[in-house]
């Protein structure tokens, strides 16, 4: 991300930030809008925002939308990439051409993101460590978004059918293409888990001691069987749900230590280490396969104590990725591990211009 440019988004009025390709510190007092450019940063990137559900919300109050802009570059070249919400409704453009879905955003900046929500990887359910999946498989996997879509548009058709009580004759069509997709899918992610599986052992490693994490991978349905004999065998108790549970759609990472769920033995400040190591694992992985991208951390200094905010940024950097993060001050965040950095100074709503190798402390 070359450069980002923010209009009426959260308490930003107006914000111009030409970046640095290492890493980017933001600074200034708590409210002042640090985590509303990484947030800006974010909904260009996924058209969703870490911080609410609803895009709504970050409008600045008394304006009648956002604009986030960004000037890219990848390996097709330099171009423009911009969201805006107006009146409910969003509009997505690429190099001046309108983008149909969020999903064209995601294929032009990778986005990893490090808030007070990504905890939830530990202590929430399986649906945020499916998307830490989804989304560290779609990075470095062409063909996964296709895929992904082909089988929640299976899974659609064969829950209403599950709804309205269809018998064994009307599931079997659905249930082949569910299964042929299903198993593709579980496929490229099997895939994928071994090489995140060894660098979250490392960042378990670099940030610990820690007690010993295990994963276990859960693909959704039993080991000893196809996909199609899964669904088959589960047609008649999902009938009676109305929607399948068997499948991709009802996979997780499971997380114990000494046998029992990692949220249960771990303290607060452990599981928001253990968040830390898997999102950044993900990061590693795309970085690895050459997918690059952006890491947005957001106040560091709040989870970590002195000497793992070293180890982290340590992490952080050998990503080889962009890196924009903000802090209450310049010293609470290790810069050591960048050759360059550039810091911007953020101040009710306003961004000062980044001073580029910036001295930090």
């Amino acid at each position: 991300l070359l450069e980002l440019e923010v209009h009426a988004f959260r308490v930003l009025r107006e914000a111009r930030l030409v970046l640095a390709p290492g890493l980017n510190l933001i600074v200034g007092p708590n409210a002042s809008g640090k985590t509303s450019v990484l947030e800006a940063v974010h909904v260009l990137a996924r058209g969703r925002s870490f911080r609410t559900p609803s895009l709504e919300e970050a409008v600045r109050r008394g304006e009648p939308g956002f604009v986030v802009r960004g000037h890219m570059e990848a390996a097709g070249g330099r171009r423009w990439v911009a969201l805006g919400r107006r009146g409910g409704e969003t509009e997505i453009r690429v190099g001046g051409q309108r983008g149909r879905s969020a999903a064209v955003l995601a294929g032009h900046l990778r986005v990893w993101a490090v808030h007070a929500g990504t905890v939830a990887l530990v202590e929430g359910g399986p649906s945020e460590r499916r998307q830490l999946v989804d989304w560290g498989v779609f990075h470095v996997e062409p063909g996964y978004l296709d895929l992904w879509r082909r089988y929640r548009r299976a899974l659609r058709q064969y829950n209403a059918l599950l709804r309205r009580g269809a018998g064994e004759a009307e599931l079997r069509p659905w249930g082949r293409t569910l299964a042929v997709a299903g198993e593709a899918l579980e496929g490229l992610r099997s895939r994928w888990l071994p090489s995140w599986e060894r660098a979250l052992a490392e960042a378990l490693e670099a940030l610990g001691p820690l007690p010993a994490v295990r994963v276990g991978y859960q693909r959704g349905w039993s080991r000893g069987l196809g996909l199609g004999e899964a669904l088959a065998a589960a047609a008649a108790a999902e009938r009676a749900l109305g929607f399948c549970r068997t499948g991709p759609h009802a996979m997780d990472l499971r997380l114990t230590v000494e046998g029992r769920p990692a949220r249960r033995m771990l303290s607060r400040g452990q599981q928001k280490l253990v968040a830390l190591a898997m999102a950044l694992a993900a990061a590693r992985v795309a970085a690895e396969a050459g997918a690059g991208g952006v890491l947005l951390v957001d106040d560091l200094a709040a989870e970590l104590d002195v000497e793992r905010r070293a180890r982290a940024a340590e992490l952080l950097a050998a990503t080889g990725a962009q890196v924009l993060a903000t802090a209450v001050e310049p010293g609470a965040f290790p810069t050591d591990a960048w050759p360059e950095a550039c810091l911007f100074h953020v101040e009710q709503g306003a961004v000062a211009p980044g001073e580029r190798d910036a001295p930090m402390i």
